[in-house]
């Protein structure tokens, strides 16, 4: 499926195993680079699309990215 963000439209099959791996920076910074789209937006697309195709999220992405959350919300 096509996705419009910022100034382009994402095509979720050509990107479909970074959209398993959720908020991977990486992926998030090509978005931005790509379409000129923030942060917030390139977030919202991949919850989105995740959403949207039942995308199943990397268990390992998961893991992590829930371990670094905790850790911000202790400090």
């Amino acid at each position: 499926m096509f996705y419009p963000i910022g100034n382009t439209t994402i095509d979720s099959n050509k990107y479909r195993e970074k959209f398993a791996k959720r908020y991977y920076l990486p992926f998030m910074k090509e978005l931005i680079d790509l379409s000129g789209c923030s942060l917030k937006e390139a977030k919202e697309l991949i919850d989105l699309v995740i959403h949207e195709e039942g995308i199943i999220v990397s268990q390992t992405s998961e893991e992590i990215q829930d371990t670094c959350l905790a850790e911000l919300q202790d400090d």
